[in-house]
């Protein structure tokens, strides 16, 4: 059964959902071998593509922008794609998912959540955004789910 937690931000800014979805993805990455990421619009891709690059100094987060690139590049190269994949697309279903992380920056539940180990919700403190997780919330329970709500608020 997938492993639900919903992070409810202190902060409120695009900037404070792209540093935590970073800390986040830092310290799930020894514990997943695959961590997607799914975003709502192009500017977060890019977003995430920089702050994955600079998040610190020490250590390097290997990641790419998009599920076709990660495919293209692993046809090329013979190389296996990085952990992290960071798109706007439904992340394709694969055998691997039931080993993965799913991190969602979307208002919305992608369609195949349940086809991975953990989903994590990331949610700012904006009054229409928690009001839309709590939606979220009563959607997950109804299917018989456990929520694990992280205020940081």
């Amino acid at each position: 059964m997938t492993r639900i937690d919903l992070y409810l931000l202190k902060g409120s800014t695009f900037s404070d959902q792209i540093e935590f979805c970073c800390r986040l993805t830092e310290k799930a990455l020894p514990q997943h071998p695959k961590i997607f990421i799914q975003t709502a619009e192009s500017i977060q891709n890019e977003a995430l593509n920089s702050a994955l690059w600079d998040f610190k100094a020490e250590s390097f987060l290997p990641h790419i922008v998009g599920q076709e690139s990660a495919g293209q590049e692993t046809a090329n190269s013979k190389t296996p794609p990085p952990p992290i994949i960071i798109d706007t697309h439904t992340i394709r279903s694969t055998p691997e998912n039931k080993e993965s992380l799913l991190i969602t920056l979307c208002k919305e539940l992608p369609g195949n959540y349940q086809q991975f180990k953990r989903l994590c919700l990331i949610v700012l403190n904006i009054e229409n955004d928690i009001e839309n997780a709590r939606k979220l919330y009563k959607h997950i329970k109804k299917q018989g789910l456990e929520v694990h709500i992280q205020d940081m608020r």
